[in-house]
């Protein structure tokens, strides 16, 4: 069986040569849609065409070129009858990235009020974030998902089994219950990272996400 090595440096080389412009025209995906791709791939593949283009928000031509784009990579295979899959290479690029990256979903109704600064709410998860992110202070990954179009963030940290808002321990669960509940809900152990992103709606936030994790060089 080949084996393959993905790295922070090879997932965004892969990702940067799949919405890269074609003659001066740049694609209307970016790297996002490439790594929403693969995720609805993991989970529900094989898909066609039709199905890829509501997942993701995208015109059918837009998921003709991008698939076009990802079997080139090696990223999928593409049955004229059944669909899109992924291959191996693309079934490790995927792994990688959710070794890395866990989304936990809408959690409007469960933070606290004073905890709500938008209004909706979604939760991503940063495995051993705080090993990842040594070179970036709490405020500069914050305005990061800011500058990927959320409408605000917070950042949450887990150390000793406990999360709270840094840089003030004392803004634990203690104070916001809610965080226990989504430290649980994440399954959020020591060094974790734990993101709050408010935007309009879930796509917009999972973006923000991922883009920042790339900006970071996390993926």
């Amino acid at each position: 069986m080949k084996s393959y090595t993905i790295t922070p440096q090879s997932i965004k080389e892969i990702l940067q040569r799949a919405v890269a412009p074609i003659k001066g025209v740049k694609p209307t995906f970016n790297e996002y849609h490439v790594i929403k791709f693969l995720l609805v791939l993991h989970k529900k593949e094989p898909l066609g065409r039709q199905l890829l283009s509501k997942y993701l928000g995208l015109s059918i031509t837009s998921i003709r070129t991008l698939t076009k784009r990802l079997k080139i990579l090696d990223l999928i295979n593409i049955d004229p009858v059944a669909g899109c899959t992924l291959t191996e290479y693309g079934r490790e690029l995927v792994n990688k990235i959710l070794n890395i990256a866990v989304k936990g979903g809408e959690i409007t109704n469960v933070l606290d009020n004073s905890l709500l600064l938008y209004g909706k709410a979604y939760v991503f998860l940063i495995k051993k974030g705080l090993e990842l992110i040594k070179h970036y202070d709490v405020s500069y990954l914050r305005d990061t998902v800011i500058k990927n179009k959320a409408k605000a963030a917070i950042i949450v940290y887990v150390m000793e089994g406990k999360a709270y808002i840094p840089p003030y321990t004392e803004l634990d669960e203690n104070r916001f219950p809610s965080l226990r509940k989504i430290r649980n809900l994440l399954n959020a152990v020591d060094f974790d990272i734990i993101i709050v992103i408010f935007a309009e709606n879930e796509n917009v936030a999972e973006e923000a996400f991922f883009i920042t994790l790339l900006d970071l060089s996390i993926l």
